[in-house]
């Protein structure tokens, strides 16, 4: 990777004062900070103003989750087949089609009449990310020289950081004034800026040779199906219960398909996810780790935003204050994760910010509930511990996986990684609205995620309290067994070759 970067860099020029990184490489960072700031914005102002929608279109508690996990859905689902696109298209021109897919789809939400139109607008929304993040990685792995990436990656990965710090401040005021819609109206000029940036910067880097496009189409719908099953499924349940037919039908066929997504990727020309990827156990391991320990990052800002609506009466700006310090934990933990790992380690910081966040966690399965200030104090405390701990474990997981990777490969690899992760906090997502009333009925339900506590029984309370508690104790679960992997050391590679995924 390194002499082919090299060339690319050489014929790029070099940035004044820099004798490694290529002129306009800190444009290129910039518009896909920009960018990477905008997406993430959108999520985590929604988050907090699922409340308000709720009530104002009239939404179950599934439709709720559907507002929510549409985008993560397609997003997850598309994400592989965009990474095999890119490696063989224009990175240039795939990043400004998914910015603008992006733009005009928040225009849409803006005027959005109803659930369903918000789902379907949301869902397309995810298949503009999905070409927008697959170019974003492969563009900084062409422009960035090996030993700069992971400085690179964490100001990309910042970028969601600091838009989940913004997103939930902004989305509770915006929400509580002016209506949810200027949620997504207020995207627009900022996409509108990044799409002129981008044209102008994205246009300074070096020619790539295109390759021949070849995409797996049996492998992309089966993986695209076991998504829409697994993740449809838990977001039914609010509404039909756990017990419900298509839920369990929906679960068990998603795991059945797993398998069979296998042989079909065994038996691919070219396919969607190279078997030899997850052969490789130090890049397997990292996959794994990386999903089951970022699990909760979503997921806790979801859940804290309808407790703090549903259960103890806050206002969506009130909200909106517990849930950025997590953001601000995540936004902090990516700062400091490459200069953390540089000094002490990257597998010893990434198990010191994993246990972090389970110390962070079980805070919260003690004191959810909690009707005293001191208690809410508490929870705030917790999910800062959470963001803190999932922030620094996150930039150095994916730096370490990215590291080494061709850049005529990077799409597809990464989109293996975004496709993994994406997975994880959409099932984490769905899973926060479905377990946080998985113990009540549906009437109680519509009322905890519309933000009408008044309306709940003791008995309601308590189930939804039970519901959290299930929630923050999985989530442990998850970073703990995140860890565990993380703990396995890496067999030398045998001297003369390498059993790496990329030769």
């Amino acid at each position: 990777m390194t002499g082919r970067a090299g060339t690319s860099h050489a014929r790029a020029g070099t940035e004044p004062g820099s004798a490694d990184v290529p002129a306009g490489a800190y444009h290129v960072l910039g518009v896909v900070f920009l960018a990477t700031v905008v997406i993430s914005l959108s999520s985590t102002m929604l988050t907090i103003a699922l409340p308000s929608i709720a009530a104002d279109l009239d939404a179950s508690a599934s439709g709720t989750g559907w507002a929510l996990t549409a985008y993560l859905l397609t997003n997850t689902a598309s994400m592989l087949l965009m990474g095999q696109v890119a490696d063989a298209a224009d990175p240039r021109r795939m990043f400004l089609a998914g910015l603008a897919v992006f733009t005009v789809t928040s225009t849409g939400l803006a005027v959005a009449g109803g659930v369903a139109e918000m789902v379907a607008l949301r869902a397309l929304q995810g298949v503009g990310a999905a070409m927008l993040l697959c170019n974003a990685v492969s563009v900084l792995v062409t422009v960035f020289p090996g030993r700069l990436l992971g400085r690179a990656m964490g100001v990309y990965l910042a970028g969601f950081s600091i838009a989940q710090v913004a997103g939930p401040g902004a989305g509770g005021l915006v929400a509580a004034t002016v209506g949810w819609r200027y949620l997504f109206l207020c995207c627009v000029p900022i996409c509108l800026v990044a799409l002129a940036w981008a044209h102008r910067a994205l246009g300074r880097l070096p020619e790539r040779p295109r390759r021949p496009l070849r995409i797996d189409v049996p492998g992309n719908l089966v993986a695209a199906v076991l998504l829409v099953l697994l993740i449809g499924a838990i977001t039914l349940a609010p509404d039909r219960g756990w017990s419900d037919p298509w839920v369990l039908g929906g679960l068990a066929a998603g795991c059945l398909l797993v398998p069979v997504l296998w042989r079909v990727l065994q038996r691919a020309a070219d396919p969607v996810l190279d078997p030899g990827l997850l052969r490789d156990p130090v890049f397997a391991r990292g996959l794994l780790a990386g999903f089951l320990v970022s699990s909760p990052r979503l997921g806790i800002m979801v859940a804290g935003a309808l407790y703090f609506q549903g259960l103890r009466g806050a206002s969506a700006l009130g909200a909106a204050g517990h849930v950025t310090v997590a953001a601000a934990g995540l936004t902090v933990g990516a700062l400091l994760a490459d200069v953390l790992a540089r000094r002490y380690g990257a597998r010893r910081v990434s198990l010191a910010a994993a246990a972090v966040s389970v110390a962070g966690l079980l805070a919260l399965v003690r004191v959810v509930g909690g009707t005293s200030g001191a208690a809410d104090t508490w929870f705030t405390a917790g999910l800062l511990l959470v963001g803190l701990g999932t922030g620094v474990f996150h930039p150095i997981n994916v730096s370490g996986l990215m590291r080494g990777v061709p850049a005529d490969r990077a799409g597809s690899v990464n989109a293996v990684r975004v496709t993994l992760q994406s997975t994880s906090l959409a099932l984490a997502s769905a899973a926060s609205v479905a377990l946080a009333v998985a113990f009540v009925g549906p009437a109680a339900a519509q009322s905890f995620v519309s933000g009408d506590p008044a309306s709940l029984s003791p008995a309601d309370v308590d189930g939804i309290v039970l519901g959290h508690q299930v929630l923050f104790g999985m989530f442990a679960a998850l970073v703990v067994a995140g860890a565990a992997v993380t703990c396995v050391r890496a067999r030398p590679a045998p001297v003369g070759g390498s059993d790496g995924p990329f030769g």
